[in-house]
């Protein structure tokens, strides 16, 4: 029987160990894919973003030098602003002054040309009006002699009033003096109005061209800046792809690996329980040879077994006192290890033996206590680890969540480029049966043009050579000898015109038309196929570049197809992976309530099992002196 069991084992584990080397094997070649395809996929990724940080580099320069350049820009505008409104405003400044001048200048010259003459006082408020005039004007707009003349009448201008019909020749000095600064005057302020004109016309053409320059600068900035954005996003998609990938890729190689070692200790586990089970069934084998022997027969037969029982007899009454001490303490106590004692001697155990035993008992609630202070140890770090751990997990699946809405945005874009895709095949496929039904109904528009020339042709050889064929034979028509109805020496009555030649002269210019119809038509039948050799050449070169064009498409659709199929392989191996993950969390989640429920009345009281341990302890050893006190020489059991 036992052999039958072991082999009926065997062929079980078997079948258990069987199953485990298949998984082992799909197992690591699945992994083993999977590691070569993310270590691929990191490199693509790594490329990827080495080629997006150039890209910002390069971005950041740009953006970096148009920023500069937009500053310099309104930084200009602003200084040019600055300037024209400075050099506006004394423009104003200086029109008012000359216009000021101006009008005092033609009011003093209307009052001494005689709008108010022989009036003093009119001349003394010119006077006061024409010395802030004076002397704001510049040195060049009079000569100094000039000057004279007029501070002589600024000085005392009621001297230079007419009285009566009595002239003033000084009166005219100044007034001629005061005409030639009113022109002076009057022309500064034309070329100031021309010189502020031109100035103003400078500043606008700055302007715009500064402004036309901010905008395309702005412009040129905004779109990098765009560019600059996408950039980064896809860096950061890719960066963040790359890091999943690596995680997953350490993973997937710590599994590999630890996968690969638990399988070669298990198959090497297997190979030693294979040669244990064989050791053990041959044992079997020959320790039934041995036991089915005649000889070990008639030994069982004639064996015997003798027991031997001794009982201790009580013989002092100082044990009874002893022993009633330690029940009353056992009692007080309520310690289980005292209570044993006292059982252990009301049974009637050797003191010596009690003794040891106590020892033990000592040892063992020592023991409870070490252990008990590691049980707590325990707890407080398994509490820890387990908080812990679901808190990997828990962060685990958010970031697990964050990649399959990712990689479920991916798939949407990569459909809709699918169907883009096939919608543009689809219409180039149109165009092709388009082209297709054209270069037909060109062929056959030109069969049927070709076949009416050539018939048209064959018609003009036969006109042609029954024409020819009448005129070529006409001589030898006219020498053929003749028939006689009667006999040949009765002529016939008949009259000819010896002199008749037909109508050849007419028919060589018909025969001449033909032919030169003929030729047309030959002519047009050689064009018509050389352009229809070049119409179909080139609708052979569109095809095969329409296919290669559909090939290409199809191609196209068909990396679409396999970068979305690689997504959702993705999106069922990152939904499993959170699946499993969930189920880890819960399973922690689990496991952390039961270590909580656990370690909670362990936690709890601990400081007051710890006394009782310690108090137990402490009557257990005054159990042990006073053992030791009662055990005279005497004292002794059997």
């Amino acid at each position: 029987d036992m052999q039958a069991k072991i082999e009926a084992d065997g062929k079980a584990e078997s079948k258990v160990y069987d199953k485990y080397a298949c998984w082992c094997e799909k197992t690591t070649a699945r992994k083993a894919n999977a590691i070569e395809e993310e270590r691929a996929t990191i490199g693509r990724l790594q490329d990827h973003i080495l080629t997006k940080k150039g890209e910002l580099a390069s971005l950041a320069a740009d953006i970096e030098e148009l920023t500069t350049g937009i500053k310099d820009n309104q930084e200009s505008q602003s200084k040019a602003t600055s300037i024209r409104e400075k050099e506006n405003a004394a423009f104003q400044a200086d029109t008012a002054e000359l216009q000021e001048a101006i009008g005092s200048l033609d009011k003093a010259i209307r009052v001494l040309s005689g709008a108010g003459t022989g009036k003093a006082s009119e001349l003394v408020s010119v006077a006061a009006t024409l010395r802030s005039v004076i002397q704001d004007a510049p040195q060049s707009a009079m000569a100094q002699q000039k000057v004279s003349v007029v501070r002589t009448f600024l000085a005392n201008p009621a001297e230079f009033a007419q009285t009566g019909t009595k002239y003033s020749p000084q009166s005219a000095t100044v007034q001629g003096i005061l005409k030639d600064m009113y022109d002076t005057f009057a022309l500064n302020l034309e070329e100031n109005s021309a010189t502020e004109a031109s100035k103003q016309a400078m500043y606008e053409d700055y302007m715009h061209t500064k402004i036309k320059e901010l905008k395309e600068k702005t412009e040129a900035l905004s779109k990098r800046e765009v560019a600059q954005s996408e950039a980064k996003k896809s860096l950061s998609m890719a960066e963040e792809e790359r890091e999943d990938t690596i995680e997953l890729l350490e993973g997937d190689t710590t599994f590999f690996e630890d996968t690969k070692k638990n399988c070669q200790r298990k198959t090497a586990d297997w190979a030693e329980r294979q040669r244990l089970r064989a050791e053990e069934k041959d044992g079997i084998t020959k320790a039934l040879e041995i036991l089915d022997s005649d000889d070990a027969k008639a030994l069982f037969a004639s064996a015997t077994t003798t027991f031997v029982q001794a009982k201790a007899v009580d013989q002092h009454g100082a044990r009874q006192r002893v022993v009633a001490a330690i029940q009353a303490k056992a009692l007080q106590s309520g310690s289980p290890a005292l209570s044993a004692v006292a059982v252990e001697l009301r049974l009637g155990g050797h003191f010596d033996r009690v003794i040891a035993q106590i020892e033990k008992l000592i040892l063992k609630v020592k023991d409870e206590q070490k252990q008990a202070v590691v049980d707590r140890d325990d707890c407080v770090e398994n509490e820890h680890t387990g908080k812990v751990d679901k808190e990997d997990l828990e962060y685990k699946v958010e970031k697990l969540e964050n990649k399959l809405e990712k990689l479920e945005d991916t798939k949407t874009k990569l459909q809709d480029k699918i169907d883009t895709s096939n919608g543009e095949i689809s219409d180039h496929d149109q165009l092709m049966k388009d082209a297709l039904a054209a270069r037909g109904t060109e062929h056959d528009e030109f069969v049927k043009a070709k076949k009416d020339d050539e018939d048209a042709i064959e018609l003009l050889d036969q006109a042609i050579v029954v024409l020819n064929k009448f005129y070529k034979n006409k001589a030898a028509l006219l020498q053929e000898e003749p028939k006689f109805d009667k006999s040949e020496d009765d002529a016939p009555d008949a009259k000819l015109n010896k002199d008749y030649k037909g109508k050849k002269q007419q028919n060589a210019g018909v025969v001449a038309l033909l032919e030169h119809i003929k030729e047309n038509l030959q002519n047009e039948v050689a064009a018509a196929e050389k352009e229809e050799a070049a119409a179909q050449d080139a609708y052979e070169k569109q095809r095969a570049d329409d296919r290669k064009l559909h090939e290409a498409m199809k191609q196209h659709v068909s990396d679409l197809g396999d970068d979305k199929a690689g997504v959702e392989e993705k999106l069922l191996t990152t939904g499993k992976t959170k699946t499993d993950v969930e189920k880890q969390v819960t399973d922690a989640g689990t496991a952390l309530a039961e270590i909580n429920t656990g370690c909670s009345d362990l936690i709890e009281h601990f400081e007051t099992r710890r006394k009782e341990r310690t108090a137990e302890m402490e009557e257990l050893r005054n159990a042990k002196n006073m053992l030791a006190g009662q055990n005279p020489n005497g004292f002794l059991q059997k």
